[in-house]
C-alpha cells in the first residue's frame, strides 16, 4: 500500500479480481470500458485504487510503453468521495509509477483538467479530436481479415509509427473476440466493440500514422493538410461528427 495523504485511506494494486469494482466506476462515469480493458490495466499496467468499506471509489491506472514512455488513464472518483483531492493524489502516483520504470508520463486530457494537469508539470503536445459517426461506403485498398502470421509486421508497424514499442497493446487487442482487424500491403485497421460504440484504431499505413487503408491519400501532404483532408473525409464519407476534443499532454519538454 502506499499512502495518499493523512486524511484519505491508503491506495492498493488492483488485479484481475478487482475488474468488477472498477467497471462500476467507470460506468458510473458514462466512459465506454469494457471489462477486457480493465482487465488489460490490471494485468499489464500498474492500476491503484481506493477502497471505502469494501466498496472501490478510486482508480488510476499506469501503463508503460517500452522504453521509455507510458500512459495515466482511468483516474476516476465516484462522485460522493470528489472534490477531497483523491483525483491528483491517484494521478501523482500513477505519475511516479511510470517515472519510476524512467518513464515520461502521458495523457489525453479534456480541457476541464487542463489546470490541474499544469499544476502538474504537464505541457501540451498537440490538440486530439475524437470523431463520431455511422460510417459509410469507401473505396480504397483491398482489405482482409488479420491472421496470426500478421502480427509480428503489425507489431513492427506500429511501434516505428507510433514511437515506442506496445507489442503488449497490440497483441491483447487483436486477440479479443470482439476485435476486427483488418490488413492489406498498405498496412492496417482494427475496431473492437465498447460498450456503445466500436472505437477504429490504430490505423496505420507504411509511411506514417494517422492515415488509413480506409482514409485518404495523404503521403505527400503537410500535416495541417492531412488534419485537413482527413476532417472533410470523416465528414462526407463517413458522416461523422467532431466530439470531445481533447488534447495530448506530457509530463515532460
Amino acid at each position: 500500500m502506499a499512502v495518499i495523504d493523512a486524511a484519505a485511506p491508503a491506495s492498493e494494486i488492483l488485479t484481475r479480481e478487482h475488474v468488477s469494482g472498477a467497471m462500476a466506476l467507470s460506468v458510473e462515469a458514462g466512459w465506454n470500458q469494457t471489462p477486457e480493458d480493465w482487465a488489460l490495466f490490471t494485468g499489464l499496467g500498474r492500476t491503484r485504487g481506493i477502497f471505502v468499506e469494501g466498496e472501490l471509489i478510486a482508480t488510476a491506472a499506469a501503463l508503460p510503453y517500452e522504453p521509455r514512455l507510458g500512459y495515466v488513464s482511468m483516474v476516476l472518483v465516484t462522485p460522493r468521495h470528489r472534490n477531497r483531492g483523491i483525483a491528483t493524489a491517484m494521478l501523482r502516483q500513477a505519475i511516479d509509477d511510470l517515472e519510476n520504470r524512467a518513464c515520461t508520463a502521458m495523457l489525453d486530457a479534456t480541457q476541464a483538467g487542463a489546470v490541474i494537469y499544469r499544476r502538474l508539470g504537464f505541457v501540451d503536445i498537440f490538440p486530439l479530436r475524437r470523431w463520431q459517426g455511422e460510417g459509410g461506403k469507401v473505396r480504397g485498398a483491398a482489405l482482409g481479415p488479420a491472421a496470426p502470421k500478421d502480427l509480428e509486421s503489425l507489431v513492427t508497424l506500429d511501434a516505428a509509427a507510433f514511437g515506442a514499442a506496445r507489442s503488449f497493446l497490440i497483441r491483447d487487442f487483436l486477440g479479443r473476440a470482439s476485435t476486427r482487424a483488418l490488413v492489406s500491403d498498405a498496412g492496417f485497421v482494427r475496431t473492437c466493440a465498447r460498450r456503445w460504440s466500436a472505437p477504429i484504431g490504430p490505423r496505420l499505413i507504411r509511411n506514417g500514422w494517422l492515415r488509413s487503408a480506409i482514409a485518404p491519400p495523404m503521403a505527400e501532404s503537410s500535416p495541417a493538410a492531412m488534419r485537413s483532408a482527413y476532417r472533410t473525409w470523416c465528414r462526407s464519407t463517413c458522416t461523422f461528427a467532431a466530439v470531445r476534443p481533447r488534447r495530448r499532454r506530457s509530463s515532460r519538454d
